[in-house]
């Protein structure tokens, strides 16, 4: 029964028993219908191909695509994998579907980032309600860089005007 071997393994992992996790987690192959399984599944087989993990977060979104967390989870899969217009043309789809999202904005902002589309990064970003915490400087560090690329490119055209505004607002964080 592979809804015990969705709970045994996190069990498993709470006392260091890994290897049993991950067996696991392993036979139970497509026969879940639970979307949490497979992104669980898909963050603990660390040795999994990148197709077998895709493979997971997609099974997981096609279960379950009212809930955004899924489409996050195969954003940051996209991005940590180098995927970056993958995950760009996800996060459309998932902006359009959650618009008030943080979590999705913001990882929509980083594809964008990635994918040299400095001025919708920006704009995305402004859009967002970016509340302090203690691990936050990621979305600085975001905000920053795409104003910086976008004013290189402007310097680049030598619109040197246009890209002094764009250095001076990357300082604040809005």
């Amino acid at each position: 029964n592979c809804t015990f071997k969705y709970y045994f393994p996190q069990n498993y992992l709470a006392v260091g028993l890994s290897d049993k996790a991950k067996t696991l987690l392993s036979q139970c192959g497509d026969t879940p219908d639970n979307a949490a399984f497979y992104t669980f599944r898909a963050k603990i087989l660390t040795d999994a191909s990148y197709e077998d993990k895709w493979g997971d977060y997609q099974k997981a979104l096609d279960l379950e695509d009212t809930q955004w967390k899924y489409w996050n989870d195969l954003m940051l899969f996209y991005l940590e994998n180098d995927k970056n217009e993958e995950a760009m043309e996800l996060g459309k789809r998932a902006g359009k579907k959650f618009p008030n999202n943080y979590n999705v904005g913001f990882s929509y902002a980083k594809a964008l980032l990635a994918t040299d589309n400095y001025t919708k990064a920006i704009t995305v970003l402004k859009d967002l309600n970016i509340l302090p915490f203690e691990h936050a400087s990621e979305s600085k560090d975001v905000y920053s860089d795409a104003h910086i690329f976008l004013a290189k490119q402007l310097m680049d055209k030598n619109q040197f005007s246009k890209a002094v505004k764009l250095l001076e607002a990357a300082k604040e964080w809005p």
